[in-house]
């Protein structure tokens, strides 16, 4: 019955400041005292609301997509780089719409993150041009 008005009163959720406090606090009186069964519920409930708030905020700001394409290591690595180029992006996208950042910067900034991906894109899967490079090497050693 305490967790149900927990949960109807949405405890442990919303202002991302103050869950690390009400986490701290929770196991500070789970460990700390011995309670009733049905406080000892609620707190319980309480910890587990938190850690899934905080679980949803890290699904929802860092969003990662499955990848279906050919599996290798290179492919799937550069996949992760990819999601990640297209997260920065959209946060700058957002921190320029709304005033936060100049056209300027915001431009910059992508132009940086581009080269990132641009030399991760070289270093994982444009092999042909090391082979290549090799190739030329011995050839010249002839």
């Amino acid at each position: 019955m305490l967790a149900d008005d927990a949960r109807k009163h949405n405890l442990g959720r919303g202002d991302s400041r103050i869950a690390p406090t009400i986490s701290y606090l929770v196991n500070f009186l789970i460990s700390s005292y011995k309670w009733s069964s049905p406080v000892q519920e609620l707190l319980k409930e309480l910890k587990k609301m938190t850690e899934e708030s905080r679980n949803i905020k890290e699904e929802f700001l860092y969003p990662v997509g499955n990848y279906y394409g050919e599996f290798s290591p290179e492919k799937l690595v550069f996949n992760a780089n990819l999601q990640q180029f297209a997260q920065q992006v959209m946060y700058l996208c957002g921190l320029e719409a709304n005033g936060k950042m100049s056209a300027e910067d915001t431009y910059d900034e992508i132009k940086k993150f581009w080269k990132q991906l641009k030399h991760s894109k070289k270093e994982l899967l444009d092999n042909t041009n090391f082979n290549s490079e090799e190739q030329g090497d011995i050839e010249d050693e002839r």
